[in-house]
C-alpha cells in the first residue's frame, strides 16, 4: 500500500484570497482543515474530498462562520490534510 502524500499548505491570504484557496481546495478534492489566524481568533475550515463541511470561527458555526470569516481581514493560514472533520455544518446544496 502506498503512503498518501502528506503535505501542508501555508501562505498568506495576500496572497491566494480564501476565495481561491477554497477553489484550489475543492478543485484538488483535498481532504483536511484549513486554518486562518484572523485577529479575532482561529477559523477551521474543514474538508472532505474537495467539499466544504464545516466551519467554525469562535461561536459561530456552518455558514455564518464563513459569512463572517470572508469579511475579516487578510491573515495567515495553513491547511493540514491529517485532520478531519468533525462533523457537518454545511449541506450539499450551500456548497456554493
Amino acid at each position: 500500500m502506498q503512503n498518501a502524500r502528506f503535505v501542508v499548505l501555508t501562505g498568506h491570504l495576500s496572497n491566494y484570497p480564501l476565495s481561491d484557496l477554497v477553489g484550489i481546495l475543492r478543485h484538488q478534492r483535498k481532504s483536511g482543515r484549513l486554518t486562518i489566524e484572523y485577529g479575532l481568533g482561529p477559523a477551521s475550515f474543514f474538508f472532505q474530498e474537495g467539499e466544504l463541511v464545516d466551519a467554525k470561527l469562535n461561536a459561530l458555526s456552518g455558514l455564518q462562520a464563513i459569512c463572517v470569516a470572508v469579511a475579516q481581514p487578510e491573515a495567515a493560514f495553513n491547511f493540514n490534510p491529517l485532520i478531519k472533520a468533525p462533523r457537518r455544518s454545511i449541506e450539499k446544496e450551500h456548497q456554493r
